[in-house]
């Protein structure tokens, strides 16, 4: 169940990463983000045709994607530099990763605690899986 969720991340980082060769790490990021993108919208839109839109079908097409990226990666390492962090840098990356581990932890105890029960979010939102495929 967890995979695709771990080969899409890896998927973003091994193209970020074989793209910062090129470009910078902006552009790296951006190229990467587009890629993925355009990953997940055309998988999507594939699958659909043949009502083939299911967890084994995507773990396949992002663990395709993951293995096309650590290919590209690898064949393009050579004379990779990574950057050097100076100390307003750590600063700021250590602020940013709090501030976004502070939102995402009052997000989940949001979610575990006060899951939606209310007619509506039951009726509509959260529609079963033999009621979406009638």
């Amino acid at each position: 169940m967890l995979m695709p969720l771990i080969l899409m991340p890896a998927a973003f980082a091994f193209f970020a990463l074989a793209l910062a060769k090129r470009a910078g790490y902006r552009d790296a990021f951006l190229g990467s983000a587009l890629i993925c993108g355009l990953i997940t919208v055309l998988s999507t839109e594939l699958l659909s045709l043949g009502a083939e839109l299911n967890r084994p079908a995507l773990t396949t097409v992002w663990a395709l994607a993951t293995l096309t990226g650590a290919v590209w990666l690898l064949r393009s390492a050579a004379g990779l530099k990574l950057p050097s962090i100076n100390k307003s840098d750590r600063l700021s990356i250590v602020v940013t990763g709090t501030l976004i581990t502070v939102v995402a932890a009052a997000t989940a105890a949001t979610a575990l605690i006060a899951p939606p029960n209310n007619w509506d979010s039951m009726t509509y939102h959260l529609v079963s899986g033999s009621c979406a495929n009638d």
